[in-house]
This record gives C-alpha cells, sequence and structure tokens, in this order.
C-alpha cells in the first residue's frame, strides 16, 4: 500500500471540511493546520507566525469572526435543518472506528477550565477551577469552562495508545452549569440521525459531578445501563440513588459506583454498607444491579443485560 492510497481518507476528510466553511475557508484551514502543530503559541495572533498559515495575522481574528452564526453551504443540510457546527459534528461522527469487542459505543463528558484572570474586558468571565492553588487558597480563578462530550475508541493493542475524539465544545455561561450543558450535547448527540451509533447502545462515563438527578433525569429515555454515583457525602445516598434510578431514569441495568466505601468483602456485599441499602432499595423494581468487584470484567449485551453475572 503506498503513502498516497493511505492518505486519501485523511484528504476526502480535509476536502469535505473545508467544503463546510461558508465563509474564509482557506485561512480558517491554513489556522487549523497551525493549530494542530502549535508548540509554542500563547495567543491566536501568535498562531500566524506558524509556517504553515500563509496569511497574515488580521486573517486569524476574521476567520474566526466568520463562524459566528455561520451559514450552511450544502443545500441537503439546509432542509434538513442542520447547523454548520452539526454538519462538522456528522463529518467526525462518520469517521469513527465502529465498536467490534464492545458491544456499545463509549462517550465521555467532563469541563475543563480555562484560567483567563487578566482579560478584564473578556465577556460574561466567572469563577472557574484552578488546580494547585498557593497556601491555603481557594482552588478557583476568573475565566470560562468549556464542555467536551468525546468519544473513546477502542485501542487497536493493548500496547497502543489511548486516544479521544472531541465531538461538541461548549462554553458554559455564567447563567448555566457544566451539567445543564453536558445533558443538552449529550441529547443532540444521541437523537441526531445521521451519526452512527445512533440506534446503538451508548454508554457515558463522567465523574460524580454528573452523579445527580439533574444529569440523569433529563437522560432518563436515553440510556439501557446506568452508572449511578453513590457515597453520601458529595453524591446521591442510597435512598435518593435509587429513588432516582426507579423513578426516574427506569433503565435495564445500573451499577453503583464512587460508593466511597468496602463495599465488598470475598465477592460479597458487606452488611451495613452503603451498597447494601441500596440494593435493599432496589428489590423488586425489576432492575438489575450489577455490584462492580475488583479485578472483575463485566460484559453486557445490546440490551444492557450483564452477560457474566450470576
Amino acid at each position: 500500500m503506498n503513502i498516497a492510497h493511505q492518505l486519501r481518507p485523511l484528504q476526502d476528510f480535509r476536502d469535505r471540511l473545508h467544503f463546510l466553511f461558508p465563509q474564509r475557508a482557506d485561512a480558517l484551514f491554513d489556522l487549523l493546520d497551525a493549530l494542530s502543530s502549535n508548540q509554542t503559541a500563547r495567543s491566536p495572533a501568535e498562531l500566524s507566525l506558524n509556517p504553515l498559515f500563509r496569511r497574515t495575522y488580521n486573517s486569524v481574528y476574521d476567520g474566526i469572526q466568520s463562524l459566528r452564526g455561520a451559514p450552511v453551504c450544502d443545500p441537503a443540510s439546509v432542509a434538513a435543518g442542520a447547523t454548520f457546527h452539526q454538519q462538522v459534528t456528522q463529518l467526525i461522527g462518520a469517521r469513527l472506528p465502529q465498536p467490534t469487542r464492545r458491544p456499545f459505543w463509549l462517550f465521555g463528558v467532563d469541563v475543563t477550565p480555562t484560567p483567563r484572570p487578566y482579560a478584564r474586558t473578556l465577556a460574561d468571565r466567572t469563577f472557574v477551577y484552578q488546580p494547585n492553588p498557593i497556601g491555603a487558597n481557594k482552588p478557583v480563578t476568573v475565566g470560562h469552562a468549556y464542555s467536551v462530550v468525546a468519544a473513546l475508541p477502542e485501542k487497536a493493542t493493548h500496547e497502543t495508545p489511548s486516544w479521544v475524539v472531541p465531538l461538541t465544545t461548549e462554553r458554559v455561561a455564567s447563567t448555566q452549569t457544566a451539567v445543564q450543558v453536558g445533558v443538552a450535547q449529550t441529547q443532540r448527540l444521541l437523537n441526531d440521525p445521521a451519526l452512527p451509533f445512533h440506534h446503538a447502545l451508548c454508554v457515558e462515563v463522567a465523574d460524580s459531578a454528573y452523579g445527580g438527578p439533574g444529569f440523569l433525569s433529563p437522560l432518563a429515555r436515553q440510556p439501557n445501563l446506568v452508572v449511578v454515583n453513590m457515597s453520601d457525602v458529595v453524591t446521591l445516598g442510597p435512598e435518593e440513588a435509587a429513588f432516582a434510578v426507579k423513578e426516574l431514569i427506569q433503565p435495564r441495568t445500573v451499577i453503583p459506583s464512587h460508593v466511597n466505601e468496602q463495599a465488598t468483602q470475598g465477592g460479597l456485599v458487606r452488611a451495613g454498607t452503603r451498597t447494601e441499602r441500596f440494593l435493599q432499595m432496589m428489590n423488586g423494581s425489576g432492575i438489575d444491579v450489577v455490584v462492580p468487584l475488583s479485578g472483575v470484567t463485566r460484559q453486557f449485551d445490546g440490551s444492557g443485560r450483564c452477560v457474566n453475572c450470576q
């Protein structure tokens, strides 16, 4: 197989992406190439110094500005009511590798902060998380936060590095929460019939901040398999978790996690634990409860049933 043949899918992707840009397509594509190869630039203007950006620095901001409220060029997409950002997501989604070992598509959602403490004229700055504070300071600063939903493809081999494919990134406004934005992003992805996982079982992983009813309840009609974060400290307690699962989400199977305790011993649930209380509350609900065990890999079929649980 020659190099030209190997690069053909990449060139096809680039050509289709170039076509989607309604204005300043050449400048925007140079900007993407410069950003993809950037190692030193600390601002958009500095990207104009990259050898792959063949224009002046004015074209950087001109190209970015052209994407605000960008119209849709493809007539078929116009008829379907697709937005520019939907078209880009569909272009990426069509090239996602199909899962072969997992019986589901795997996604992740999280929020990432962008500190901008010195950008005093930047609109809608708010408090965002700041790791590693100095001394006894609180871990916060001023800036923007961005919610990202990404596909987590399977690794080709155990030695293959893990990688993610961002599908949608949105800024979290000061009037929103990361959970609210994450819900809207997830719903748009799962409800898009043009994406390859529209009718497939999808699993979304997230940290404990997404383990409450604010995230799970709006997505109640989406999943067949749900992971509930339960600790009674910063997430749901066993009673609240059982209520959310039985009354709001109603999945096929649930896995209690983040319980913040030694829940099992010798493969059995320990008496007096929050996990035992959750199991008691779920008794008779008709929903399968799969308790995670250290070193044990669980497998699920397309309907969300565990196929290797006793």
